[in-house]
Formats: structure tokens, sequence, C-alpha cells
């Protein structure tokens, strides 16, 4: 290598600062081109970070307002069965109402009826204790009268002797 003159010297360096400054703005764009890149995909990343948890809170609701509405449909099964419950105790009442007072006449009826038979027993009883009372009257009345004949009939033949 020969001895370069002082201007030359100054040349290089300066050839060499230059080429270190395209060197440093290269790598330098190259760092901003990658940041912004990372950026981008930072930025696409948390995009689809949103967006996947807009679709999952979207999908939560949907499953929350289908739960809502499956709770609603049982509730008014619910009531409506509660309503027929209702109506049935009310029908019974009513007829309850209705038969009540049938059910009562039907009792009245019955206890008539039972009233009616006992009196045709005692009536029946009295009129056998009638008969026998009359049976017993007669025959009574019969040997009375045959006792009579006879003490007459006593009496006569003492009175003929």
């Amino acid at each position: 290598m020969t001895p370069h003159t002082p201007q030359q010297q100054q040349q290089q360096q300066q050839q060499q600062q230059q080429q270190q400054q395209q060197q440093l703005m290269s790598v330098q764009g190259d760092t901003l081109q990658q940041k912004s890149g990372v950026d981008i995909d930072g930025a696409a990343a948390a995009a689809a970070a949103a967006a996947a948890a807009a679709e999952a809170a979207a999908s939560d609701v949907l499953l929350l307002v289908s739960v809502l509405e499956d709770l609603m449909q049982q509730s008014l099964l619910l009531q409506q069965q509660q309503q027929q419950q209702q109506l049935q105790i009310r029908l019974l009442q009513v007829s309850l109402l209705v038969a009540a007072p049938e059910a009562r006449v039907a009792a009245d009826a019955a206890v008539v009826h039972r009233l009616a038979r006992l009196f045709v027993w005692f009536v029946g009883a009295a009129a056998a204790t009638a008969a026998a009372a009359a049976t017993a009257a007669a025959a009574a009345a019969a040997s009375i009268d045959a006792a009579d004949a006879t003490g007459a009939g006593r009496k006569g033949s003492a009175a003929s002797a």
C-alpha cells in the first residue's frame, strides 16, 4: 500500500463514513420495516383477538337468550298447568256446591225411608201384638164362655135335680 495524501485519506474517510451511514440507514430502514411489520402484525393480531372476543361474546349472548327463551316457555307451561289445576279445583267446588243439596236430599230421603221402614215395623209389631192380644182375648172369652156354659149346665143340672 502506498502512502496516501491527506486529501485522499480525507476522501477515503468520507467515503467510509458515507458507506457506514448508508449501512446504518439501511439497517434502520429494515428495523423500521420490521417494526411496522410487527405493528401491522400486532394490530392484525389485536384485531383478530378482538373479533374472536366479540364472536365469543355474541355466542354467549345467543346462548343466554336461548336459555332465557327456554325458561320463559317452561314458566308459561307451568302457569298453564297451574291455571288448569285451579280450573279443575273450581269445577270440583262448583260440582260439590251443586251436588251437596242433592246429596242432602238423597240423605234425607234415605233417612225418611229408614224411618218409614221402622214405622212399618212398629206398626207390624203392634199389629202382631194386637192380633196376638185379640187372639188371646178371644181365647179368654171363649174359655170364659165355655166355663160359663159348663157352669150354667151344672146349675141347670143342679136345679133340675
